[in-house]
This record gives C-alpha cells, structure tokens and sequence, in this order.
C-alpha cells in the first residue's frame, strides 16, 4: 500500500509539474501571438503613413494634379499611329479577307442588330475605334465633349 502510495503521489507531483510547464507553455504562445499582432499592426501602419503622405523613394511627392504640359497636343498617342499584326502580314490579311467573305455570305441580314447596322456604316466610311478617338481629341475640350457627346 506504501508503494502504491508514494507511486501515487510520485504521479501526482509529475502531473502538477506537467500542468505548470502547459500553463506556461500556453502564457508563451499566447505572448507570441500577441508580438506578432502588434508586429503585424505596426507595419500595416507604416505602410498607410507613406500612402497616406505620397512621398516616394527619392522624396519626391505625388499629386493627380495635371500640368499644362500633360495635357499638351503633341504628347505622344502610340494607339493613333499603331500598325496592326494584320497590316505587318500580308499571308494573315488576305486569310482575313477570305474570311470576312465567307462570313458575309452566311450571315443573315434580317437578324441584325442595330449595333451591326452602326458597325457596317462605321466600316463603309472607315472609321474606326483608333480613327475615331483621333477626332475626338483634336480640338478645344468643348468641342470634344460635344463630339463625344454625340456619339
């Protein structure tokens, strides 16, 4: 009975060990999450700080206001003087061409839409989306916001 006494409170006295080492195993964790957190916070912080004051790299400051010159005529508009993949190659400009013909003999003209009627007028006075925004931005600004108005 003695034996199974003191293995008893052996056991006992392992399990209380066992538990403080848990307790304390757990108030570590818990202190390192909370490092972490504040860690996490801190950072998200300072990345809003610099957003926030729009101070770049070499310490020049950002702004959306426009200058005169960015809104100048002659900056450059590479989508207005571009040179499609079709116009480079001319074996893909005439496949292009077949196609377009057999499309046109398949398609039926009482089911088009009044998009397709648009598109058919834009293509037969060749305009389109590139030739287009060209006309629109040559002028004043009023008369831009007219002519695009009116489209």
């Amino acid at each position: 009975i003695e034996k199974s006494m003191s293995t008893l409170n052996e056991k006992e006295n392992e399990m209380g060990r066992l538990q403080t080492d848990l307790e304390s195993a757990q108030r570590e964790r818990e202190e390192k999450e909370r490092a972490l957190m504040e860690a996490m916070a801190n950072i998200h912080v300072k990345e809003h700080e610099s957003e926030e004051n729009d101070i770049g790299e070499n310490g020049m400051s950002y702004d959306a206001e426009l200058t005169q010159y960015e809104n100048a005529e002659d900056m450059a508009r590479p989508e207005e003087e571009r040179i499609t993949e079709a116009e480079k190659n001319i074996t893909l400009q005439k496949q292009l061409e077949a196609l377009q013909r057999e499309l046109e003999e398949s398609k039926d003209a009482q089911k088009a839409t009044l998009n397709d009627v648009l598109h058919e007028q834009n293509v037969k006075q060749g305009r389109d989306k590139y030739k287009t925004l060209k006309q629109i931005r040559s002028g004043n600004t009023k008369h831009r916001v007219d002519q695009f108005e009116a489209l």
